[in-house]
């Protein structure tokens, strides 16, 4: 038997005020991690788990997204854009992508990544297996019902979820992250979700309704480690992941460093970055295209966007460097 199709769906429509500064110049979608938007790396990682065919909710006003989105169809993705002219919550970002989406779906959104070999599961167990969804689950934290679904469990099995219950609310088994492979028939329980106080739809309200008609199990997996973005911490702890594991030593050939540069391994240098006399840099450091880092500078666990400049004989440890 064929496995049955599956597309995915990713929500990349938010503004992300929480990283401000950082996103006051672009969307927390094409916040780079190494040069490269985040959103992308979502994608690829999916592209990776086998999938080919992608909706990508996106804000009108994002160009920049736009037009990164569309150079990845060169590689042979089918890929579709929808338009959330509101950020009225998941839910709402669904509903614009519904009519593009014709069949069973992964569900992510642009601000977390996850292992390959998870996401290669996830895919694997659900066009295999007759469920109406898997659930992304994280070992629980008390304070994570605050701000996710609380999920009960029967060995594997979801047998009730309930979101953002809050802490001390009863015994629950995990927690839900925003990641999910479920039936199309989740659509048709968009409309039917009340707005929250904020007056916004929430996706994991629709799941829970579907889940109450039962027309098949549903199963969570339980992911151990993944990457989260929301603040400069997250941003610095993703940037030292993909050094350490992603990408060895890298100086680009179009990079121009200085006598007497120390550098500490794990450090990646971009095209026409510059790093004056005397500078140290490392562990833990990206240096985006074309910035600068002057004379006698020393920069640790540091991430410098493009264009930036570091002020001579200055000292950074764990910080987001701006233009």
């Amino acid at each position: 038997m064929n496995p049955r199709p599956l597309f995915a769906v990713v929500l990349a429509a938010g503004q992300g005020r929480r990283l401000e500064p950082i996103t006051l110049t672009h969307s927390k979608a094409m916040t780079p991690i190494l040069g490269k938007p985040m959103v992308l790396r979502v994608i690829e990682s999916l592209e990776k788990a086998g999938l080919r065919d992608f909706v990508v909710v996106v804000a009108p006003p994002d160009r920049d997204l736009v037009a990164a989105v569309e150079k990845i169809q060169d590689r042979g993705l089918s890929l579709r854009l929808a338009y959330q002219a509101e950020r009225k919550g998941t839910g709402h970002a669904l509903l614009q992508a519904a009519p593009l989406i014709p069949g069973d779906f992964i569900l992510a959104s642009c601000d977390n990544l996850y292992p390959g070999d998870y996401l290669q599961n996830l895919v694997r167990t659900f066009q295999e297996n007759s469920v109406a969804a898997i659930l992304t689950l994280a070992p629980l934290e008390q304070e994570s019902l605050n701000r996710a679904a609380g999920v009960k469990l029967q060995g594997d099995r979801v047998i009730e979820i309930r979101e953002k219950p809050g802490i001390g609310s009863g015994p629950w088994d995990a927690a839900a992250k925003f990641l999910f492979a479920v039936s199309h028939q989740v659509l048709n329980f968009l409309d039917q979700v009340q707005p929250s106080v904020r007056g916004e739809i929430e996706f994991q309200e629709a799941l829970i309704r579907f889940l109450e008609t039962r027309p098949g199990p549903a199963i969570g997996r339980l992911v151990h480690r993944h990457l989260h973005l929301s603040s400069v911490k997250d941003l610095l702890a993703i940037h030292d992941h993909y050094l350490t594991f992603h990408r060895p030593y890298i100086i680009h050939q179009e990079a121009k460093i200085g006598p007497g540069v120390t550098m500490i391994h794990p450090v990646m240098i971009d095209r026409g970055a510059r790093i004056a006399a005397g500078a140290r840099l490392g562990p833990g450091v990206y240096v985006g295209e074309g910035a600068v880092v002057e004379a006698g500078a020393v920069l640790e666990e540091c991430v410098v966007y493009a264009g930036a400049r570091v002020a001579r004989e200055s000292r950074r440890r764990q910080e987001v460097v701006l233009p």
